[in-house]
């Protein structure tokens, strides 16, 4: 979301005002923080795996059994 210039939010606020829309004109001045300064830098978190985790290739292989009625389960 851009950030607004001060003269700016005057600007819209006199138009609210011209508006008799004192409601917005307090949302708009509680959502404009003075005090806000973004961060320099975003980082993304990367998950690094090591080439000793197991893998599905390694893993135990199962065996599926069917009963009389067509149900499967793992035996």
């Amino acid at each position: 979301m851009p950030t607004l210039d001060r003269e700016s939010l005057r600007e819209i606020i006199q138009i609210l005002k011209e508006h008799k829309r004192k409601d917005l004109i307090e949302i708009l001045q509680d959502a404009c923080d003075e005090d806000y300064k973004p961060p320099r830098s975003r980082r993304v978190k990367v998950d690094i795996y090591s080439e000793s985790e197991g893998s599905a290739e390694e893993e135990e292989e199962f065996s599926v059994s069917v009963d009389a009625d067509g149900l499967w389960s793992l035996s």
